[in-house]
């Protein structure tokens, strides 16, 4: 309707940059989650390393002395 002022809702070069913004971070937050789980595993492989296998997660054997 010419003359009314009203608009039809199109996508802006700052909607645009917008969206990108949140998939960009979104995608970040997975990369970033990736990363610290990895390094949980490896934080984890390395203290059952480091401590002669007593911390490797693993139940532990309960050995009747008779």
């Amino acid at each position: 309707m010419p003359g009314t002022g009203h608009k039809r809702h199109t996508p802006t070069r700052m909607n645009t940059r917008v969206l990108l913004a949140i998939i960009a971070v979104i995608i970040a937050v997975i990369v970033l989650s990736q990363l610290l789980y990895d390094f949980y595993d490896w934080n984890q492989q390395q203290s059952c390393a480091t401590s002669g296998g007593r911390n490797c997660g693993a139940p532990r054997v309960q050995l009747n002395q008779q």
